[in-house]
């Protein structure tokens, strides 16, 4: 599986995680604070679907910005429902610790985010300055808040550790994928190694022939000396490329069976080839 295709799948997780989520909290938060926040939580589950569809639609052949955007948005998204949300419960007396949800966000980019380490450290600062913001914003209104332990500064430690968490995934993304690609290219290579084996083996007898030609025609014809003498270098040149074939027998173990069909086996092992190169290509 290619990198692409990997952070298509936890895109498509977000997305379904997201939905999920604001389904469920959208009749409880609306009960308790009101029909904006049910619509917010709505609309933020809408989003999480539209872009569910986008990504089903290129599903075959994902594009790392697509992906990325989806991402993106269906995240950021949080920060406007998060502040309403809060600043709503303050309002009413309901007594919380503001800061929860950016922790939950945070751990899920930590965990889910796509694409290059620089992509999730983005969204993770933007999320800490999110929450330092939102504990300012409350405390100017509601000072009792401000006296709370730890915060804001614990949601900013984990944010620090989940940046930590999130180059360690990405590295380990990046290593494994590096396997994969070499033990592709590997195979392609050893099924080329048998195929150059299997050609000259083929090409001895057709050799043999030629030469048992070449010494024949000097016998009988002495006087076509220029012709027997391109013959001879023809016949010494295919000698030596089938030597250099013959140094591939350490690329691998075995040899193609005789009776497989040479040319549709050069054409699958040129796919092999290609779709690990494709592979590599592809890899951020």
């Amino acid at each position: 599986m290619t990198a692409r295709n990997d952070d298509l799948r936890l895109t498509i997780w977000s997305c379904l995680l997201v939905l999920a989520a604001e389904l469920v909290f959208a009749p409880l938060e609306g009960r308790i604070l009101g029909a904006r926040m049910f619509w917010a939580d709505v609309a933020h589950a809408g989003l999480a679907a539209f872009g569910l569809l986008i990504l089903l639609a290129q599903r075959n052949r994902p594009r790392p910005a697509a992906v990325a955007t989806v991402f993106a948005l269906i995240t950021l998204a949080y920060i406007p429902n998060i502040w309403l949300t809060e600043h709503i419960a303050f309002d009413r007396g309901l007594l919380r610790d503001p800061l929860t949800t950016h922790q939950f966000v945070i751990v899920g980019i930590a965990a889910l985010a796509p694409g290059r380490r620089r992509f999730g450290l983005t969204l993770l600062a933007l999320l800490a300055m999110s929450a330092g913001a939102l504990w300012l914003s409350l405390g100017g209104v509601h000072s009792a808040v401000l006296r709370s332990t730890g915060e804001p500064w614990m949601t900013l430690l984990l944010a620090a550790v989940s940046g930590a968490l999130l180059v360690m995934r990405t590295q380990r993304n990046e290593i494994v994928h590096r396997l994969a690609r070499a033990q592709a290219e590997r195979d392609a290579l050893a099924r080329a190694a048998r195929i150059f084996l299997s050609v000259r083996d083929r090409a001895n007898s057709p050799l043999q022939g030629l030469e048992f030609g070449v010494a024949l025609l000097r016998r009988r014809c002495p006087e076509e000396t220029a012709l027997v003498q391109r013959l001879e270098e023809s016949s010494h040149r295919l000698r030596a490329l089938i030597g250099i074939l013959a140094s591939t027998e350490t690329w691998v173990e075995g040899e193609l069976d005789p009776r497989v069909d040479l040319e549709s086996e050069v054409r699958a092992a040129s796919r092999a080839l290609r779709d690990a190169l494709r592979e590599s290509s592809e890899q951020p």
